[in-house]
This record gives structure tokens, sequence and C-alpha cells, in this order.
């Protein structure tokens, strides 16, 4: 069987060292496993590979989206990978590919890792769903001080910070029903006038999702 069809909890090399990242830090792992090929296939969808030279990954964990992005990225392409986690950035260091540059660093330091550099994706796997208010506010903060022209996807389990990512961004949603659990896929860009609020593709299972729990009792933050 393809290793990506198995269930998530099956294709972790090490469950019960990401167990224990989640039960140490859970605002900073997140989730009980990493994100499933589902899930995967869709924050990278948007992706131009053969054009993007500078990406950025905000909260890579073990490095699913990460080996994802290598495996289809240029030979001269860059990726950072910014993870405040020891074991994982540890981890991250053992993939050996020059395109690669693992920083254990927190995301509102996006600015200064790329030192001037222009990024053309911001990948984030980050839990902005679990973090505090004043966390996410100030990595949201970071990422549009570096956007620009670039396109930022970001995944949330809940649409909790729906509303502040429509005021700050142009935003298409996506939405993925067989991860687990399922989650929406916020793509956003520079924030231009005169452009809807929102976007939602697969409108009606987004809809259908948001009307049962957890959906149905987030908290939207402003």
């Amino acid at each position: 069987m393809n290793k990506n069809m198995l269930p998530a909890y099956q294709r972790i090399e090490n469950p019960l060292k990401f167990i224990k990242e989640f039960l140490k830090h859970p605002v900073q792992t997140g989730a009980v496993a990493p994100s499933s090929s589902f899930l995967t296939k869709k924050m990278l969808e948007p992706v131009d590979f053969t054009e993007a030279k500078t990406i950025v990954e905000l909260g890579p964990g073990e490095g699913t989206f990460t080996r994802a992005m290598l495996k289809r990225m240029r030979k001269d392409a860059t990726l950072y990978a910014i993870e405040i986690n020891p074991e994982f950035t540890k981890k991250l260091s053992k993939i050996k590919d020059k395109r690669l540059i693992v920083c254990q660093e927190d995301a509102t330091k996006v600015k200064k890792i790329l030192n001037g550099a222009k990024p053309d994706y911001i990948i984030s796997g980050l839990p902005i769903g679990i973090m505090p208010d004043k966390v996410v506010r100030s990595i949201i903060k970071a990422v549009k001080e570096v956007l620009g022209n670039a396109t930022f996807i970001q995944f949330q389990y809940t649409p909790r910070w729906h509303l502040m990512l429509a005021r700050n961004f142009t935003i298409i949603i996506d939405f993925t029903p067989l991860n687990i659990p399922p989650a929406l896929v916020y793509i956003c860009t520079k924030k231009e006038p005169n452009t809807p609020p929102f976007i939602v593709r697969e409108l009606e299972h987004v809809l259908n999702t948001l009307a049962v729990p957890p959906y149905s009792g987030a908290t939207l933050r402003k």
C-alpha cells in the first residue's frame, strides 16, 4: 500500500516522539499527528514551483510540507524553515538539501531571517487556532511586512481567525475534509481595494462543516 494512503498516525516515523512533543508543547505542535497527504496537497496546490525561488515555511514541525516542497522546488530555489521547537529543528537539520535553511526562531523574526530577500510564498503550519491572540497578531503583522506580492498560505482547524485574515488579506478559502481533523486552507495575498472579502472554494463542504462542532462553537477573532 502507498504510504501516503495510510492514516496519519501510521505514517509518523516516531509517533510516540510526536505525541510527546504535543504534550510538552501543545501550542507549538498544534496537533497530535502531522498533516496528511490531503492537506499537503491543498496547501501546495497554489504554489508555482517552476517560478518560485524563495519560499518561507513557518512552523514546519516534523517537515511534512518541507519534504514535499523540496521534491518540487527548482534547483536554484531556497526554502527557509522557521521552527521554534528544538526537537523539530534537530530533525529538520538532518534533511540533506543545500536549498534548505533551518532556523530555530519564532515566526515573528521572519523579516530578520530573510534579511532583504523577497519571498514568493509563505507556507504556514503554525497552529494559530490555539495560539494566544497576541502571538497570532504579531505573526500576521510580521508576515504582512514581508509579503509584498507573495502568497501566504495558512490552514486552520477552526475559523477562529477568519475575520482577521479577511481584514488583512485578500483571501480564498479551500477545504480538505479528509485531513485529521478536517482543515480550512486560507490562500492570502496583499489586500487590494474593491476586492470581495473572501472567495470560498467547495462552498457547500465548508458551510456544512462550519455548521457542526467544533467549528460552530469557535469564537471568531477580529
